[in-house]
Order: structure tokens, then C-alpha cells, then sequence
């Protein structure tokens, strides 16, 4: 299980400075093919403000910001013990729904 993170919404300051992310983790399960496909997921969202400094060593630019250049300091300001523990809840989002017992029986059998 490989828990991708993505960046959803920027907001930015005037002067270009980041003061708010909107991101997100997720992973899917993925089982059968065709019509009998069946995807399972699970996911977090997070939002994180920011207080802009251009005058920090290191600063970017907004038009040269990568997205893993924003998630890593979303990632730095979840550590390490939170990181984890959100990508727990993922994995047990999975697992959860695929021990369901989902069946459907007819009133009409």
C-alpha cells in the first residue's frame, strides 16, 4: 500500500507568498476488471496556513514551487508520529471496508 499525497488549493498573498494549502492523502484497493471492478479507498484531508517571509534563506518563488516542495512543509509541520498515524487511518479505512460483510440478500428469495 503506497499512500499518495497531493495539494488541492493554493491560496497566496499579493505578493505571491503562500498563506494556505489545502492537501490531501489517499490510497485505493483495486480488485476484479470490467464491470466486476471493484475500488475500495480510503483518505485525509488537511489544510495548513503559512505566514509568508521572502526575506528567509532558501525562500521560492510561487511560479517555481513544485508540489513536493509544498507538501514537504506540510509534511515537517504534521512530523513524523502524525504522518504515520494518518496514514494508519487510511490503511484501516481499507481494511475496514473490505471486511464488511456488503452482502445483499432479495425479500423476494
Amino acid at each position: 500500500m503506497a499512500i499518495n499525497w497531493s495539494v488541492r488549493r493554493i491560496k497566496a498573498n499579493s505578493n505571491g507568498g503562500v498563506t494556505e494549502v489545502h492537501f490531501c492523502a489517499w490510497d485505493e484497493e483495486v480488485s476484479g476488471s470490467g464491470i466486476a471492478t471493484s475500488r475500495i479507498s480510503g483518505s485525509w484531508d488537511g489544510i495548513q496556513t503559512f505566514t509568508p517571509d521572502s526575506s528567509k534563506f532558501l525562500y521560492t518563488q510561487f511560479d517555481q514551487l513544485t508540489e513536493n516542495e509544498v507538501l514537504d512543509w506540510c509534511k515537517d509541520l504534521l512530523g513524523t508520529e502524525r504522518i504515520a498515524s494518518i496514514e494508519t487511518s487510511i490503511a484501516n479505512q481499507i481494511l475496514q471496508q473490505q471486511t464488511e460483510d456488503t452482502s445483499v440478500d432479495f425479500p423476494w428469495r
